[in-house]
């Protein structure tokens, strides 16, 4: 009888982007401010987004939830312009990176 042990790492990919605008306009293209990446290696994630008074006008922890251009995305429809957001994302076996821009809301 023998046997053997082997150790090793697997790199998963750690990658998610936010774009810079979105068009929340009814035709289907753009319609919410979402990231995309490899969210299934996403161990925590926090993001929020405020207008240029420094009004929180959507919040949310969960990757999957974009924002629709809505005040809190129930709420009325907010005007175009630039919004602000910040936020936290932590991938397995990473540091947490912050997450700060700018994004346009295009009406």
């Amino acid at each position: 009888m023998d046997s053997t042990t082997q150790v090793f790492s697997l790199n998963t990919p750690t990658t998610y982007f936010l774009p810079n605008a979105f068009t929340p306009n009814g035709d289907g293209k753009n319609e919410t401010f979402i990231g995309i990446g490899w969210i299934e290696n996403i161990l925590s994630f926090q993001l929020r987004i405020y207008d240029r008074w420094g009004k929180l006008v959507f919040a949310t922890t969960n990757p999957n939830i974009g924002w629709n251009g809505h005040y809190q995305n129930t709420g009325n429809p907010l005007p175009a312009g630039v919004y602000t957001y910040q936020g936290v994302i932590q991938f397995n076996n990473r540091q947490p990176e912050n997450l700060n821009g700018s994004l346009v809301l295009v009406r």
